[in-house]
């Protein structure tokens, strides 16, 4: 869930502030969608980590799996997305 909410606070959230920004997030799908998409995998993957059916094995391993995989949209997410305008 921090997951979640740092993703949101640090990729969303600034662009809200002026309107340069809001047009380019809203110009098409790559803009918003890897960070929509960030959030929603950490929700499931939170929901699923709680249920009580899975083993704490299972839970680490996929708690490892996302840290891993989530470590790579981060950095894809940073380098691909070179077009954002500065401040």
């Amino acid at each position: 869930m921090l997951y979640a909410a740092v993703v949101l606070l640090g990729q969303l959230f600034p662009t809200l502030w002026s309107a340069r920004d809001r047009a380019m997030l809203v110009s098409s799908p790559a803009h918003w969608l890897p960070g929509v998409l960030a959030i929603t995998v950490a929700l499931v993957v939170a929901a699923v980590i709680r249920s009580p059916r899975l083993s704490f094995g299972a839970a680490a391993t996929l708690a490892l799996v996302f840290e891993i995989v989530s470590s790579y949209g981060i950095a894809a997410a940073e380098f691909l997305n070179r077009h954002r305008p500065a401040d």
